[in-house]
């Protein structure tokens, strides 16, 4: 959250911890990449909005070099193939271009029972160069999965002072996941408050389509330079989720002895809801897959509707020579616009415990009563008290007046740098946690015309109490340094600096800003 990870010197989201939705789902290192500058805190936040902590921006090639290369790569020890490939060069004296790319497919590092990196991604620029300077457009196309590893059980033995970790039986936390061939999809409603079956083998899919451009030059000794790009960005995070009694809300393990979880609810059997045991009970829970565990999973199903976002960055610079030294002064400002458009939505799930993507739902009975649906236990994750949570439709504007003065004489190099960010954030936000807002509604979400005992407990989003978020901030954030090369590799180097950064979406589920009406 303080770090800003740029494409190009434009930062790739405005915000580094926009809930489900950081900015390193939307970029792609491939062969495109021409190198990485990085700068890590003291002036970082006066080089750009929101990176008191440091920046990282890849560049891309562009066409300096004629000429292009193909990789091909396999996984050794799992199952994923791709294929990059970059070309560019010259068209005219004055003109030149820069193309690339990859796509992969395959199962990935942790068995999961599917493809769960799938996608790719196409990049294209075309520079013009001119006397003094240049002007460069360019376009980016990312459609991609990958998938995320969350939580997974382990054994734990031994004292406090010194535990001892450990494979639960039937599941390596080095190479598994809770993702599994047969927990095909969460059921529940979308953000439109319609069933929708969202598949697992989504995963995090990530969809970007920008364009901007570029361009420097020179006017009466002052050298001027403009970055703009416009990206259209979506997509969404589905994975399967396990709380534990860490989390304030729930005062039990959502992984747990079958004994225990069916204890909890009153249950007398079980039944495999999926997989080539479908329909069949569970003679022995207690020696389940040789752990005798199940887990109560309440999936992160976000949809990631519009994170659009636009930016500018114009800035000017000038170098005086002094006799006794140089002196650089550089005038900037920065604009953007952020959107965030985003849907959580969730259920409840009972599966068995089980590595190598062959988990499976789990339907439980407490004697001629079905307590599942197919292995749901509610469409609403009710072991964190039924929130669906929020949809929230936000836009963000950014405004940054920044500048820097830098004087190198003899040895020493002097340098002092100030930005100014002002932010205003508008919106509406809708959801369970918002004080007078249902939590769960009764639908019959397979539409065959009787209501089980899950469908009694559907989250969705109430849009008839909306609730305005109207707010301003600003920050200010500067550097001072001073450098003394006291030979050819050794300097001496101090800095003074203070830097911020602004709260995006999460602000909302504190208690700093009040999401009510009025």
């Amino acid at each position: 959250k303080f770090l800003q990870i740029q494409e190009n010197g434009l930062p790739t989201l405005e915000f580094g911890d926009i809930a489900f939705a950081t900015a390193d789902q939307f970029l792609r290192a491939d062969l495109n990449l021409a190198g990485v500058q990085a700068i890590r805190g003291g002036s970082a936040s006066t080089f750009a909005s929101n990176s008191s902590g440091g920046i990282v921006n890849l560049i891309d090639k562009t066409g300096d070099v004629e000429g292009g290369s193909i990789q091909v790569s396999t996984g050794l020890d799992y199952h994923t193939k791709r294929v990059d490939f970059e070309y560019g060069g010259p068209v005219s004296d004055t003109l030149r271009f820069h193309v690339g790319g990859f796509y992969r497919k395959g199962e990935g590092p942790r068995a999961t029972g599917f493809d769960g990196f799938k996608g790719g991604q196409l990049k294209f620029n075309m520079t013009k160069d001119f006397a003094g300077g240049y002007f460069r457009v360019y376009a980016k196309f990312l459609d991609d999965q990958t998938v995320p590893t969350p939580f997974s059980p382990v054994l734990v033995s031994g004292t406090n002072s010194n535990p001892h970790y450990s494979n639960v039986p039937g599941l390596d936390v080095t190479r598994d996941s809770l993702f599994s061939r047969y927990i095909p999809a969460n059921i529940t409603l979308d953000s439109e408050n319609r069933p929708v079956s969202d598949p697992f083998s989504d995963a995090t899919h990530s969809k970007v389509k920008s364009v901007g451009f570029e361009t420097k030059f020179d006017v009466e000794g002052w050298t001027i330079n403009d970055k703009f790009r416009f990206a259209d960005i979506s997509g969404h995070v589905n994975q399967p989720y396990s709380y534990s009694n860490a989390d304030s809300r729930l005062p039990f393990q959502s992984i747990n002895s079958a004994s225990a979880i069916m204890a909890m609810f009153g249950a007398t059997s079980l039944q495999y809801a999926t997989g080539p045991n479908a329909g069949q009970t569970i003679a022995d829970p207690a020696a389940l897959n040789g752990n005798g565990l199940l887990a109560l999973l309440t999936p992160q199903d976000t949809a990631i509707n519009s994170l659009n976002n636009m930016t500018n960055d114009l800035r000017a610079s000038k170098v005086w020579d002094l006799g006794s030294g140089k002196l650089t002064f550089t005038a900037g400002y920065y604009k953007s616009s952020q959107d965030i458009d985003t849907a959580w939505t969730s259920s409840t799930m009972v599966t068995d415990v089980l590595g190598g993507g062959e988990a499976h739902l789990i339907d439980v009975f407490a004697g001629p009563y079905q307590l599942t649906e197919n292995g749901f236990l509610a469409y609403n994750p009710m072991l964190i008290g039924g929130y669906r949570r929020d949809r929230y439709d936000l836009t963000y504007d950014v405004d940054a007046p920044y500048g820097s003065l830098n004087y190198a004489f003899g040895k020493v190099a002097l340098g002092a740098s100030v930005r100014y960010d002002m932010g205003k954030a508008r919106g509406t936000i809708y959801g369970t946690s918002l004080p007078g807002t249902a939590k769960s509604t009764t639908y019959d979400m397979n539409g065959d015309g009787t209501i089980s005992s899950p469908e009694t407990r559907v989250g969705f989003i109430d849009y008839t109490k909306p609730s305005p978020v109207h707010y301003n901030y600003h920050y200010l954030s500067y550097s001072i340094s001073a450098n003394y090369r006291m030979s050819e590799d050794f300097s001496l180097f101090g800095r003074y600096s203070k830097g911020a950064r602004a709260n995006a979406d999460r602000i909302l589920f504190a208690n700093y800003v009040s999401p009510v009406s009025g």
